[in-house]
């Protein structure tokens, strides 16, 4: 079963990832303290016991006489800063207050003569204060603390970011803001830049399909207009005077142009979702049906070709060829030849025309969708859609001024290898 966390009520990665390096922090701290701990504890005991007999013999040397007893524990007592207590075998006091120092810090047997199995007594030490370097130790651990805090905090924020950026994108595009990008910093050349220029080139292409799509439509609904009203008015006087030859050509070819309309918009929606649907077709017979579609006689064709066959799409092909006709025929005075070439591993298509030839001010803008030049102006997606459909078989548009006059403007796609 598919949970879905409501919007808002999720745990953040840069929570989690500051968390999980926090923890890290202090098992590490503590297994590092725990080994030294266990490791040392041996040898700390070891030292305690040698401390032990060290002062125990230095004091069973001095036990006895009372003067050199007490100037030992005085110079202790000033130099160390501790209280002692010195107890004979009895358990009495002999020095010190015991007031002071009820839980002693440390204690020492006071060895009797070599021999003896009773001890001269105990010594008991104090500190009088805490140790000084108590307080250093725990400001330096807090500090430390705090700095590994802060760090972790940082690195926390600087990897969830991208991830943070990423669902803001989302978000934005989901809710119709097709500007919206991803915004790095100049670091960020590792797999999260490769994921945020992925993402950028994605919201550019749907931008771009979107507006596209957009215009297209608005463009079509508004040239579709046009041949419907008029065939509304023929279809009307057809009906006051019946069997007009003339005026069935013309509602005929009201029709030819709604359904060139259409072939465009259909042509165009297949390339925005790469449906292209290749097919192993000889490019000559292609050309041919172009030409008997356009009511063109066949020796406009020219093929050079031997026969080469492409994996082509077919309806996108025989649309592009009858753009091409449809430019030459309308803008170029009237079509002089349908070429097909080879040239290495590719396969050339070219129409020429008989026309002025191509101007310097339109050649920029030649392929460039909603470009209309001439009274016959049309759509202005015909020569757009020739040269995507060219990039969709792996090949590209082209447009030549020819020296007899003219112009020669086709395409190039893959030859089948």
């Amino acid at each position: 079963m598919n949970r879905c966390w409501p919007r808002g009520r999720y745990i953040h990665l840069r929570h989690r990832i500051f968390a999980a390096i926090v923890v890290s922090i202090i098992v590490t701290a503590g297994c590092v303290v725990l080994a030294t701990r266990l490791l040392g504890s041996q040898e700390f005991q070891s030292d305690i016991a040698n401390a032990q007999h060290f002062v125990g013999g230095r004091f069973a040397d001095v036990w006895d006489d009372p003067m050199r007893r007490q100037r030992m524990v005085t110079e202790i007592e000033s130099s160390f800063g501790v209280s002692l207590l010195l107890r004979d075998s009895t358990a009495r006091l002999i020095y010190g207050d015991a007031s002071r120092c009820g839980r002693p810090d440390f204690q020492f047997d006071v060895p009797g003569p070599p021999g003896s199995q009773n001890d001269k007594g105990k010594v008991a030490l104090c500190f009088n204060h805490t140790p000084r370097h108590g307080m250093p130790v725990a400001i330096g651990l807090i500090v430390g603390a705090l700095i590994l805090w802060g760090f972790s905090g940082k690195i926390a924020r600087r990897l969830a970011r991208p991830i943070d950026e990423l669902l803001r994108v989302a978000r934005e595009i989901g809710e119709g803001n097709l500007a919206a990008r991803m915004r790095l910093r100049r670091h960020h050349r590792d797999e999260v830049g490769e994921i945020a220029e992925a993402v950028n080139d994605m919201a550019v292409r749907i931008e771009r399909q979107l507006s596209g799509q957009r215009e297209l439509l608005a463009a079509v609904s508004h040239e579709i207009r046009t041949p419907l009203a008029r065939l509304r008015v023929l279809v009307e006087l057809e009906r006051t005077k019946p069997q007009d030859p003339r005026r069935l050509d013309a509602i005929e070819a009201e029709l030819v142009e709604i359904d060139s309309l259409v072939g465009q918009l259909l042509a165009q929606s297949k390339l925005d979702f790469s449906a292209v649907d290749r097919r192993r077709l000889c490019v000559a017979e292609v050309a041919s049906t172009a030409l008997a579609r356009a009511n063109l006689p066949q020796q406009l064709l020219n093929d050079k070709s031997d026969g080469a066959c492409a994996l082509v799409d077919p309806s996108l092909i025989a649309r592009a060829l009858a753009n091409l006709v449809d430019n030459a025929q309308g803008h170029g005075q009237g079509l002089t030849e349908l070429a097909i070439t080879l040239e290495q591993n590719w396969v050339v298509l070219a129409v020429n025309d008989r026309g002025p030839g191509i101007t310097s001010d339109v050649f920029p803008r030649l392929f460039k969708p909603f470009e209309r030049s001439g009274e016959k102006a049309g759509l202005g997606l015909g020569l757009a859609l020739v040269e995507r459909i060219a990039q969709a078989h792996g090949g590209s548009a082209f447009a030549l001024p020819r020296d007899e006059g003219g112009a020669s403007v086709g395409f190039r796609i893959a030859c089948e290898s």
